[in-house]
């Protein structure tokens, strides 16, 4: 089972060993992971293929509150 807890954790990880262009993508989906979770949208044991969905949302809602 790969949990919210397990991909928050991933991002991390990613975001503090990639030094290219990626790395502005780990940063928003991290954000997204921890607003979702700081509202109670989703639950850090969720499973993951259950929320993606909404994390994605929310990262890309991230990336244009970023870019105004």
């Amino acid at each position: 089972m790969f949990s919210v807890e397990d991909a928050l954790f991933r991002m991390r990880e990613l975001y503090k060993h990639e030094d290219g262009p990626a790395k502005e993508l780990y940063k928003h989906y991290g954000m997204a992971l921890r607003r979702l979770l700081d509202n109670q949208t989703i639950m850090i044991f969720d499973e993951y293929d259950d929320v993606k969905d909404e994390i994605w949302n929310e990262t890309l809602k991230i990336k244009d509150e970023m870019e105004k």
